[in-house]
């Protein structure tokens, strides 16, 4: 009995095998972890906020009970868990779309940017400047970093030449 042989790399019908070679891309992609890891630690950071507050709004506000303010501190762990967990998340799904030379994973982590700036704006308009907002900046810093990268010249090249592996 015979069978036909799976055809190997080294066939001329074959593309050879994409390396991640673009330097702007590369540098893109590790910010954006980068913005992961930050935006993780802005979330357990207001976690922890939220903790503190408890005690606070427990001694001074006489509207709620007891019980019904510590719902609603529940719910706010929840609530800033579950938006600390799908922001870090869109972090790294860009990342990896963008170092797999996804070329509308860079419009994406463009337009994704350019929400999380008007986000930004907007809480800062609407609370004034607090400590929390150093991290807020330095997150907004790596987006545009990131966004600088993935538009470079080496970069879209890189976007192109993926375009025949997929």
């Amino acid at each position: 009995m015979s069978y036909v042989p799976y055809p190997s790399r080294g066939d001329s019908h074959w593309l050879p095998e994409r390396q991640l070679e673009s330097p702007s891309v590369i540098i893109a992609v590790r910010l954006m972890y980068v913005g992961a890891g930050l935006h993780l630690l802005g979330t357990i950071i207001q976690i922890a906020l939220v903790h503190g507050e408890e005690n606070t709004l427990l001694q001074t506000n006489q509207n709620y009970t007891p019980s019904e303010l510590h719902a609603g501190v529940w719910v706010s762990y929840g609530l800033v868990a579950a938006l600390g967990l799908v922001g870090a998340g869109l972090w790294v799904w860009m990342a990896r779309r963008n170092a797999d030379g996804r070329s509308w994973a860079r419009i994406v982590a463009a337009v994704l940017f350019a929400i999380f700036t008007c986000l930004v704006a907007l809480v800062g308009l609407l609370t004034g400047i607090n400590g929390g907002d150093a991290l807020a900046m330095l997150i907004w810093l790596v987006g545009l970093a990131a966004t600088f990268f993935l538009w470079r010249p080496d970069a879209s090249r890189f976007y192109q030449e993926s375009r025949r592996y997929q």
